[in-house]
């Protein structure tokens, strides 16, 4: 994550950004990015991670899933040619 005039930018470990729709894994554990928790946001509040901010992530086998950042480089984005 890399906080910049107000906007912040979230990677992979790979460099590339994540966005929203994105199928990823989680420990090998299929799902897509729902949404991107701002730190100190309204939302980010609603789903206990204020300070920190995360990623909301809809798992496929597990529902919904808060990850917060700094522990994203578990995350993969699923590419398909």
């Amino acid at each position: 994550m890399n906080k910049m005039n107000d906007q912040i930018d979230v990677k992979y470990e790979d460099g590339n950004f994540v966005e929203i729709g994105d199928r990823i894994t989680l420990d090998g554990h299929e799902g897509v990015v729902i949404e991107i928790l701002l730190p100190r946001s309204q939302r980010a509040k609603d789903f206990s991670c204020f300070d920190e901010g995360g990623l909301l992530l809809q798992m496929k086998y597990y529902g919904l899933l808060v990850e917060p950042f700094g522990v994203t480089g578990r995350i993969e984005k699923i590419i398909h040619d």
